[in-house]
């Protein structure tokens, strides 16, 4: 089933600031994974991931990504969120990769470490205890991230884009696939993103036609995502994760990612 853990985000600049949401407020508990690859934990958890706060989490890392993902002892995905380097977004700001809105039980929970580089990642909790974890049990992950870069040739600028890259077929307790814009001087967008054996998003994806439209401000600069998870993902041979977009923007910057957890 294609489920999507945020349909649509437009964060304009100037507001998008997360500093009042940080992960280490006093107020609220916290806990921190750190390590340098992607691997998992199982501990027991007594307060909820604080998924309120807009998948606000404080991530530094040396690779190209870094994020968690929390799933109960038989597999299923609580909550997780993802951070991505140098695609537009604000800092703190993390893609959701999941989210159950089923009550939290205490108990025991699978903590998974998302990252490509050594990483330390703080993740809010709707408690007040702090604590810090080393996940060291391996996953195997696949993440690639898809620079589609183009600038209009008209000074009105509608720039389309299109891409797509192949993915390793299987089964996956997670898939993501997600699209990031800036454009400046932007009007409005429409995008899809998606897991396909055609050659664009349409019925017939294997997850879902991630399609979303976006309005900007007219003027400046507006940045924004537009992404779906799936968990969990069975992905045949041939599949790709594909990209189109199209803009009314003086210029646009799009990135893809795309991360699938075994």
């Amino acid at each position: 089933m294609w489920r999507r853990a945020v349909a649509s985000a437009v964060l304009l600049a100037g507001v998008t600031t997360v500093s009042a949401q940080s992960a280490s407020a006093s107020s609220h508990g916290t806990l921190t994974l750190v390590g340098s690859r992607s691997a998992s934990v199982t501990i027991r958890l007594s307060s909820a991931p604080d998924v309120g706060r807009g998948f606000a989490i404080t991530a530094r890392t040396a690779g190209s990504y870094a994020g968690y993902l929390i799933s109960d002892t038989h597999g299923k995905p609580i909550a997780g969120g993802v951070m991505v380097k140098g695609v537009g977004m604000a800092p703190g700001r993390a893609v959701p990769l999941a989210y159950t809105p089923a009550p939290f039980t205490p108990g025991l929970y699978v903590v998974t470490l998302l990252t490509d580089g050594a990483a330390k990642i703080t993740i809010p909790l709707t408690g007040r205890t702090h604590r810090t974890v080393r996940p060291t049990r391996s996953v195997k992950v696949f993440a690639e991230i898809i620079r589609n870069n183009v600038t209009p040739s008209t000074a009105a600028g509608t720039p389309v884009r299109y891409s797509r890259t192949p993915v390793p077929a299987g089964h996956y307790s997670l898939a993501l696939v997600s699209a990031f814009f800036t454009d400046s001087d932007g009007q409005a967008g429409i995008g899809d993103a998606c897991f396909t054996t055609l050659s664009q998003c349409a019925v017939g994806s294997t997850y879902g036609d991630n399609s979303s439209t976006y309005t900007g401000p007219e003027w400046g600069q507006a940045t924004g995502y537009y992404a779906g998870s799936a968990y969990p993902a069975d992905l045949a041979a041939g599949t790709d994760a594909v990209f189109d977009n199209a803009d009314v923007a003086v210029d646009s910057v799009q990135s893809g990612f795309v991360l699938l957890l075994s």
